[in-house]
């Protein structure tokens, strides 16, 4: 970036910022720092996610009937919502393993509340079952939706 700008270059100054701001919300959420690689492919999945929202509008209009007449469409956002599960779950899953030590141990001053970690303890009153399905797509949610608002507004 520095470079960029002694030589005279433009510098995008946005991107640097959503990542950062990206990169942030990822540690909110998740509570530990991530790789690099992870964060990159957390980010490639829900820019996928995201930009695929518009082209899978039509599945929501007879879904029944735009299941079968739109098969491959269907299956695309089957498995973009599959790729965003195999991304996300193994963080949701190593965020409760580490509450679960934290608990058991109860002298870890390192340890930091994450988003994740408040959703962990939810299930639906009536039905008695936890909302691990719904973590994904609250996590994803938080990630997008912070990102884009607050680099939007900055």
């Amino acid at each position: 970036m520095q470079s960029k700008a002694k030589s005279g270059e433009s510098v995008q100054i946005l991107a640097h910022f959503q990542y950062t701001m990206f990169c942030l919300l990822v540690l909110m959420c998740f509570g530990d720092k991530l790789t690099l690689e992870q964060i990159k492919k957390i980010e490639a999945v829900l820019r996928r996610v995201l930009l695929g929202f518009e082209k899978f509008n039509i599945l929501n209009f007879w879904p029944r009937m735009t299941k079968v007449l739109l098969r491959k469409q269907s299956k695309q956002l089957f498995q973009l919502l599959k790729d965003r599960k195999d991304v996300l779950i193994p963080l949701i899953r190593a965020r409760k393993k580490a509450k679960g030590e934290r608990l058991s141990k109860k002298e870890s001053d390192d340890y930091v509340l994450a988003y994740v970690d408040t959703l962990l303890d939810l299930e639906l009153p009536d039905e008695k079952r936890k909302l691990d399905g719904e973590i994904v797509s609250l996590a994803s949610e938080f990630l997008n939706v912070g990102t884009d608002t607050t680099s939007t507004a900055l």
